[in-house]
């Protein structure tokens, strides 16, 4: 189950995860990302400090986020991963492609 959060700053969304981005709840991601990109943010940031697991289908949803953020002219950052997701993004590479912040030791 995953259950996200959308905070609006001044040219800044935040999308807060907790849970598990999956087969069964990529909707979530997309759900929020289509509230917090309708004010067309300078910057999106998902909160990645309360995701536990992330499968391939997980991992799918960030890539077409991030093509959808980069076509709209929005960075997008992941922010603080948990050790275990950030492990998933350094093991297929996506580390070196999405800008991550904020990671633990």
């Amino acid at each position: 189950m995953l259950v996200s959060d959308v905070e609006r700053h001044a040219d800044e969304a935040v999308i807060t995860l907790r849970g598990e981005l999956d087969l069964s709840s990529g909707h979530v991601l997309r759900d929020a990302a289509d509230e917090a990109m309708t004010a067309r943010p300078a910057r999106l940031v998902l909160d990645l400090s309360a995701l536990t697991f992330c499968d391939s289908t997980g991992l799918s949803e960030l890539i077409r986020l991030y093509q959808r953020t980069q076509q709209a002219g929005t960075e997008l950052v992941l922010d603080r991963p948990t050790p275990r997701v950030d492990r998933i993004l350094a093991a297929t590479g996506l580390d070196t492609i999405l800008s991550i912040q904020n990671r633990t030791p």
